[in-house]
């Protein structure tokens, strides 16, 4: 299964569906993953604001990419696409002790995607001393 290299400096790069189920199942912190397809024009106006959001949430989220579809539409990663019933690039899920918690499918605003990281995080707080890093 081929996966992603990721060309953001913030982000865990994932290589398939057992990286992905590794790190998110794993996860003793709340991990916000984007979904992707090579030349996407949409996934990569995304980049910049997911870069630095990835920044901002540093140490509270891992953010995280998987490329789940070749730029000719080839579903690379089916046994996630599936799963997690991704119809749209990019998807942005928020999973929380690797349940979803929170989708964003295609464009969204900086403003959008804090407001879910937002509404997460304060009932996570507590947690902090659970999560393992």
């Amino acid at each position: 299964m081929t996966g992603c290299a990721s060309p953001t400096t913030n982000f865990i790069p994932l290589s398939g569906a057992a990286d992905f189920g590794n790190l998110v199942q794993g996860a003793g912190q709340p991990v916000l993953v984007e979904f992707y397809k090579d030349s996407c024009p949409t996934c990569v106006g995304q980049e910049f604001l997911l870069d630095q959001l990835a920044q901002d949430y540093r140490g509270r989220v891992a953010f995280a990419k998987l490329k789940i579809m070749e730029a000719n539409f080839t579903d690379i990663c089916p046994e996630v696409t599936a799963r997690y019933n991704l119809r749209w690039v990019p998807t942005v899920v928020l999973f929380v002790r690797g349940q979803e918690m929170q989708r964003w499918e295609l464009n969204h605003t900086m403003a959008e995607f804090r407001e879910g990281l937002d509404k997460v995080l304060p009932a996570e707080a507590g947690r902090r001393d659970q999560w393992r890093w």
